[in-house]
């Protein structure tokens, strides 16, 4: 089995799991993640931390950071993601808390971003953008 379909039934039973990114979303994100040999992501919108769980599956030591602001999501986020939460991972509220002008391989926008000079700003010529 791959890290996205461990990664799906773990988060499919979950507390908040109606919302979750599907499986070919997940396979996906995988594909990218090794073939591109990512090590560091943005996530707008965390969620109960599927993604997050996914990646640092792959490569612990790949660089996260991402904002949530729904205080269920937070909570289980930090349930379902466990130690991995102690190795490079940063959950910010808003963008507006992201200090330094850090530049990410990847970057994954679930649901409705409208802020494009922010989006600008943390790419560089080889990011990918995931939506």
């Amino acid at each position: 089995m791959s890290f996205y379909q461990d990664t799906f039934k773990k988060f499919a039973v979950a507390d908040g799991s109606e919302h979750i990114a599907n499986e070919f979303a997940l396979k996906g994100i995988e594909e990218i993640t090794i073939k591109h040999s990512i090590k560091s992501v943005f996530e707008f919108g965390i969620g109960i931390g599927t993604i997050p769980y996914l990646i640092k599956s792959i490569d612990h030591n790949i660089s996260y950071v991402g904002t949530e602001d729904n205080d269920f999501c937070i909570n289980e986020f930090s349930k379902n993601i466990g130690s991995f939460k102690l190795n490079k991972f940063t959950h910010i509220r808003t963008i507006k808390e992201l200090k330094d002008k850090i530049k990410f391989d990847l970057i994954i926008v679930d649901g409705i971003f409208s802020n494009g000079e922010f989006l600008k700003s943390i790419v560089h010529q080889n990011s990918i953008i995931f939506v």
